[in-house]
């Protein structure tokens, strides 16, 4: 006599679902907003700054191009939003702190 065995197994889906409530969840969302609105103040202040490095000297220079520069390449290359905000927004302090100097000084 022979004996033949069969195995099931059963999928079983969840009915809760979790809503992602987090504030970068939520940015998500309007993304190309902020998006833009990044694009907007790291070039106004980039260009507002960058004059006044030129004549402080090439290191402030690099500190207001290279981050500002970055900055935009990740929202070129659609980054996650969080690296995008917390780089342009080291950008706009080094733009703000060279501006304040140039200006000062």
């Amino acid at each position: 006599m022979e004996t033949t065995t069969y195995h099931h197994q059963h999928a079983v889906a969840s009915a809760t679902h979790q809503e992602d409530t987090s504030v970068w969840a939520k940015a998500e969302e309007s993304r190309y907003g902020i998006n833009m609105l990044v694009i907007g103040l790291v070039i106004m202040f980039g260009s507002i700054a960058a004059p006044y490095a030129v004549n402080l000297g090439d290191i402030q220079f690099a500190l207001v191009i290279f981050p500002t520069v970055f900055s935009l390449i990740l929202v070129m290359g659609l980054a996650p939003l969080k690296m995008i905000v917390y780089t342009a927004a080291f950008a706009l302090a080094m733009n703000l702190i060279i501006f304040f100097m140039g200006a000062l000084g």
